[in-house]
């Protein structure tokens, strides 16, 4: 059966001192690990609620068995594949449509606060654009996605990774290729220490049972409440 929409989330086997090394500066590889497995497993709660299709792409060519054995049987996988983040991502996007797949979503897994509304509002905007995408205020971008009648591999070409200007490169090369496109709100990725100490106050706010305040409740800020 072909799936007509999907949402596709990067991640990584959990692995200490692989996984999330710019927290790990201020938190350490053990809890920073324990971190990025929580921010994983909620912003898998989230893409799921919508009840769209959910996709693990795991980094590692050795890890899948690993992310399985974490993450259990009820979730699909496949493998990023190429040799930068950017071919990675075009490549997934491709096999998805290879598939048969009509809308494809990618999100990372840096966003565990992340509202379902947001996903709902991706899928929505594809309907009537070829792109959408949804920048973090960090100057890169939390999701992106494509119909596949829209769909370049040339947006992934040439971009400055993990630099401040892959938002404004990215649209820059889906206007050159002439795709229409919808910029969703902005949102926080959670980079570094002091990334964190402002989700936690998100979440905090918003009274959130996720994986994630409870793991800085219970690991990490403790000490101050």
């Amino acid at each position: 059966m072909t799936i007509e929409r999907v949402i596709q989330v990067f991640m990584r086997a959990p692995r200490a001192g692989r996984v999330k090394t710019r927290l790990a500066a201020g938190v350490g590889d053990a809890l920073a690990l324990e971190l990025y497995m929580a921010f994983v497993e909620d912003i898998l709660s989230t893409c799921r609620s919508t009840g769209y299709p959910v996709r693990g792409m795991v980094a590692e060519a050795d890890g899948l068995e690993e992310v399985r054995s974490w993450l259990g049987d009820g979730l699909s996988y496949g493998l990023q594949e190429g040799d930068d983040l950017g071919e990675r991502m075009s490549n997934a996007f491709r096999g998805q449509f290879e598939e048969g797949c009509r809308q494809a979503l990618l999100v990372g897994s840096d966003i565990p606060d992340l509202p379902a509304d947001a996903i709902r509002e991706g899928f929505h905007a594809l309907e009537s654009n070829d792109a959408v995408i949804g920048p973090s205020r960090d100057g890169g971008y939390y999701v992106i996605g494509f119909r596949s009648e829209g769909f370049r591999s040339a947006v992934f070409e040439g971009i400055e990774w993990s630099t401040p200007s892959v938002f404004s490169q990215t649209c820059r090369l889906m206007a050159e290729n002439r795709l229409s496109y919808k910029v969703l709100n902005s949102w926080d990725d959670v980079d570094t220490f002091d990334d964190l100490q402002r989700l936690f106050e998100r979440l905090i706010t918003a009274d959130s049972a996720s994986h994630t305040l409870a793991t800085c409740r219970n690991k990490v800020f403790r000490e101050n409440r």
